[in-house]
Formats: structure tokens, C-alpha cells, sequence
């Protein structure tokens, strides 16, 4: 029998991390899982993954197919449901895990929400502006202080 242990409490990263075995179990989800999501850890382990994307067979295709086709999907855009009953938009990674002999055993999906992702952009082009209005503003300065010592 194939197993993965893995406690998602020590998988940390900044990115929804969720491990879905051959039989359509999450079996990993972890801390920034739950907070984009908003699901607790009882709520989510040993379920069927399908809940997330509940009322959206399109959004589950990517998962499905590399669990039965071994497919890996990168920066696709999928609706995930949350415990909260909102749709999310979400950037995703999908990537089968598979033994030697190429037995499929699990699937990584890794996501990140796409309004972080908005609102990290906006703050990055805010900041943009910013410099280049100071830019603007010292070069004006450095003009008039070029015409006043010339003089």
C-alpha cells in the first residue's frame, strides 16, 4: 500500500499546499491552506478533494487527470470553494507523485490566491509611482538649484 505521511503543520510555505492520494483523499493540507481557504484541519483530512470545488466540474479536471493520466498542469486559474461558501480565484500548480515504475500514488496541488496576488501587484505599482514621482520631483529641484548658483 502506498502512503504518504506527512504532517502538514511542518510544511510550511506561503503557498496552499494540498496532497491528494490515488483514491481522491486529502491527506495533506497545510497552514496556508487553511487560511486561504478558511477550513479547519478536521474539516479537510481524509476527505474527498471534490468539496472544494463544489458546483465546478471544470475547475477539478486538472486534479483529476493527474491522478488518472499522470498530466502536470502549471500557473492554471481554478475556483476553489471555500468554508465560507465564496468562490476564490486561485493560481495553481498540479503535479502527480509517482513511484519508480510510474504507478501514480498521489497528486500535489499547490495554490495561491490570485486577489494576494492583485493586491501585491497594485501595492508594487504604487511603489513604482512613488519613486518615479520622486525622481520627477528631484530633478526639478536640481534644475532650479542649477539656475540659481549659475547665476
Amino acid at each position: 500500500m502506498d502512503k504518504i505521511q506527512l504532517d502538514s503543520n511542518e510544511l510550511y510555505s506561503p503557498d496552499g499546499v494540498v496532497i491528494i492520494d490515488k483514491n481522491k483523499k486529502i491527506i495533506t493540507f497545510n497552514e496556508a491552506a487553511r487560511r486561504i481557504t478558511g477550513y479547519k484541519k478536521n474539516e479537510i483530512t481524509l476527505k474527498d478533494f471534490n468539496f472544494l470545488f463544489k458546483d465546478s466540474d471544470s475547475d477539478k479536471q486538472h486534479i483529476e487527470k493527474a491522478l488518472s493520466e499522470g498530466k502536470s498542469f502549471s500557473n492554471v486559474t481554478v475556483r476553489l470553494h471555500c468554508s465560507d461558501d465564496r468562490k476564490l480565484n486561485v493560481f495553481a500548480s498540479i503535479t502527480p507523485i509517482k513511484r519508480s515504475n510510474n504507478k501514480i500514488i498521489s497528486v500535489v496541488f499547490i495554490f495561491r490566491d490570485a486577489n494576494e496576488m492583485v493586491k501585491l501587484s497594485e501595492s508594487l505599482q504604487n511603489k513604482i509611482q512613488e519613486m518615479v514621482d520622486e525622481k520627477n520631483s528631484f530633478k526639478i529641484f536640481s534644475t532650479v538649484c542649477q539656475r540659481v548658483f549659475s547665476q
